[in-house]
């Protein structure tokens, strides 16, 4: 009598449709290794904030671009219907935040997708960054996305703190300063244009004229608001980069780091 075959040894020479590496079955309609399984369950809800992009997609590529990894699991008919929720990531130990009523669900992903990828693209546009050069500006914002997001969080178009509840608090504050659209882009100006992160002497010198007449024009517009700046900055850290991207990011790509995230984010 035959040796019985070990049921994942069946498959053994079929190739993953994504990234061609060993499948061992079906996941969600379509052969695929257990990795990119993993990786398109997590992730679909983020296909819609995808650019139109054309990476490379096989096994030692697989995990440098999110974006087209998602859109190579959709293009061989993986099935997002499928997809089952379940429990959400793991929480950050020794931290102060309060998460008792924080509720995981793809709704939190999905706006928060939507949030950093709008603060990005915003950030480039705005006219005091925008000068500077594009790895001038991928080295701030991979050291400020997190104040950026939270800022970009505080004045969304609707409330999303009855979602990322985390937030509310430094959200509140930030909002109870009622910056117009013309302060509140100045404001973004300073935020952004930090001199401590950049190599180029060129982009040193650049942001240490944009930050004086930014202050000069924000103290024109809103005098007053001008002495709570520095410590409306300071709250923008408050949570770290760390827990945000754990809550809200780390389950949608997985170990690829934030930066390499942004890099990829244009106008």
């Amino acid at each position: 009598m035959g040796k019985k075959v070990p049921s994942r040894a069946v498959s053994s020479s079929i190739s993953c449709r994504v990234c061609g590496d060993r499948s061992y079955g079906k996941h969600y309609g379509v052969y695929c290794c257990d990795g990119c399984s993993c990786f398109f369950k997590r992730s679909y809800v983020v296909l819609k904030t995808a650019g139109s992009r054309q990476c490379v997609i096989d096994k030692v590529r697989r995990n440098w671009c999110p974006f087209c990894r998602l859109q190579r699991c959709l293009a061989v008919n993986m099935n997002v219907s499928a997809v089952q929720e379940e429990r959400g990531p793991r929480k950050p130990k020794n931290n102060k935040i309060n998460l008792r009523n924080f509720q995981y669900h793809t709704e939190i992903y999905e706006i928060s997708a939507n949030i950093l990828l709008t603060a990005v693209k915003d950030a480039r546009c705005n006219p005091g960054f925008r000068i500077l050069s594009k790895n001038s500006q991928n080295m701030i914002l991979g050291h400020l996305w997190a104040p950026l997001f939270i800022l970009k969080a505080s004045y969304w178009h609707t409330d999303v703190a009855g979602i990322l509840n985390f937030l509310k608090e430094t959200c509140d504050y930030i909002k109870s300063l009622n910056f117009n659209e013309k302060t509140l882009l100045l404001f973004e100006t300073i935020l952004l244009c930090q001199k401590d992160f950049l190599i180029k002497p060129e982009d040193v010198i650049l942001t240490d004229y944009i930050v004086s007449k930014t202050i000069e024009d924000f103290k024109k517009e809103d005098n007053v608001n001008f002495t709570r700046l520095l410590s409306s900055i300071k709250k923008l850290f408050i949570p770290n980069a760390s827990i945000l991207h754990i809550l809200l990011f780390e389950p949608i790509i997985g170990s690829v780091p934030m930066e390499t995230v942004i890099a990829t984010i244009d106008i």
